[in-house]
């Protein structure tokens, strides 16, 4: 029997290449690399159980009772959903996630959950000291002295490139990296995980809901969020869009309130519905509502 030590007096080092090893670390990360992506493409359905189109569209048929209305504009089927995976998912190309933008931790397992909330802190700690300072420059040099104090605990690297108006946060443990862009102001670019698992969740309980509540309506925009299986709520709505619709066809100029309040006729009608009529007066001036 060969004792293990001649084995290893048989080594020759000369044989030994590098090339070889990368070579055989490349194809196992090839491999994991198309593993995860067969598996998301066969099993997406356990996160999202709908259809996704092939250029990561959603797109929903819809039926012809649920309302739907956004930024004032009355939206028929079918509803297509952009921006997957973005800092904004669009709904018939209008904003639609964040409309309010919910706290980031919210649904995570708690111990990430904590320590994002943490993150968080420590982020609005730095841009208050960036809010201090005379000019841009000045301030994220600021923010980024601000984080360091954390260096070491929660924070292993916290790397600012001024020209670029960027820095990048390496955190200690499971927490992915963070950037941070001073383009205009401070603005934390959320991790994309969380970001799309938020995402897909706001584009399934929109199916749901509107599957299920054939006399409903759901509106959201900057100023009028409804969520409502009233069916006397979707009749005011249509009769506050159908005023809506009447003036802007009727004028070559974008309407007023007064216009909408002239044409309504229902005083307490428009003040109930004022954002929608906002919303729907500011985005046909923008040149966004067509509708």
């Amino acid at each position: 029997m060969t004792s293990p030590m001649k084995d290893f007096a048989r080594f020759d080092p000369q044989q030994f290449s590098w090339k070889r090893v990368f070579l055989l670390v490349a194809a196992v990360q090839l491999v994991l690399i198309v593993t995860l992506v067969v598996y998301w493409r066969w099993f997406r359905a356990e996160f999202f159980p709908y259809p996704i189109n092939e250029d990561g569209t959603v797109t929903v048929v819809g039926g012809e009772q649920p309302l739907l209305v956004g930024y004032g504009a009355l939206i028929p089927p079918p509803w297509t959903f952009t921006g997957v995976g973005t800092d904004t998912l669009y709904l018939a190309g209008m904003p639609f996630e964040p409309m309010l933008r919910p706290d980031p931790a919210d649904g995570l397992p708690m111990p990430m959950s904590d320590r994002l909330r943490t993150v968080q802190i420590m982020l609005e700690g730095a841009e208050a000291a960036y809010q201090t300072a005379d000019g841009k420059e000045d301030g994220m040099r600021l923010f980024a002295a601000e984080l360091e104090k954390s260096l070491g605990t929660v924070l292993e690297t916290v790397i600012l490139d001024v020209p670029g108006e960027m820095l990048v946060c390496r955190f200690v443990g499971d927490l992915p990296e963070i950037t941070v862009n001073f383009v205009h102001e401070p603005h934390w670019i959320e991790p994309r995980e969380a970001l799309r698992h938020r995402q897909y969740d706001a584009m399934r309980v929109f199916i749901e809901w509107m599957s299920v509540t054939p006399d409903g309506v759901f509106g959201f925009g900057e100023r009028h969020i409804v969520v409502s299986d009233d069916p006397d709520a979707r009749a005011e709505h249509l009769r506050v869009l159908q005023a809506l619709r009447g003036v802007s066809t009727g004028m070559r100029r974008v309407p007023t309130p007064d216009d909408v309040r002239h044409a309504l006729a229902d005083d307490a009608l428009c003040d109930k519905y004022d954002g929608l009529i906002q919303d729907y007066l500011s985005f046909r001036a923008a040149g966004t509502v067509t509708r």
